[in-house]
């Protein structure tokens, strides 16, 4: 194999084993954790809460003892109800956030049961310059 080969193999292995490296197992007490209105370690773990799925069929007092406060409630309808965890939120130089994201729990009202989950985030509004200079997200 020439040098330039193993530059080549040893360059995508460097990038495959460090581009997972911001995801995190699921820490309930990490995860509850907030700093300044943000939740610093939440955007590392909800990888994990979709692809173990370990939510899905938990009753709403269950995952309020894992995940805490939701952030928001809304009742869709009647037959429908979703909480809302904050994962992610980037201001630009003014007060209104300019991106979001957020981890979204749908129950079904009657068995008070999760019946799906899904990560949902926002277009990021934000100026280029508004991104290079942020310190936050």
């Amino acid at each position: 194999m020439t040098a330039h080969w193993k530059t080549l193999v040893l360059a995508i292995i460097f990038c495959a084993s460090t581009s997972c490296r911001f995801q995190t197992e699921f820490d309930s007490e990490k995860w509850q954790q907030e700093l300044d209105g943000t939740y610093p370690y939440r955007f590392q773990m909800v990888d994990d809460i979709l692809t173990k799925g370990f939510l899905n069929g938990k009753g709403e007092s269950e995952v309020g003892i894992i995940l805490g406060e939701p952030n928001f409630v809304d009742s869709v309808n009647e037959d429908v109800k979703e909480l809302g965890y904050q994962i992610q939120v980037a201001y630009g130089w003014d007060i209104d956030a300019k991106y979001n994201s957020n981890l979204i729990l749908t129950f079904n009202v009657k068995t008070k049961k999760v019946i799906k989950f899904e990560y949902k985030a926002s277009e990021d509004r934000r100026t280029w310059l508004e991104k290079l200079t942020s310190n936050k997200y």
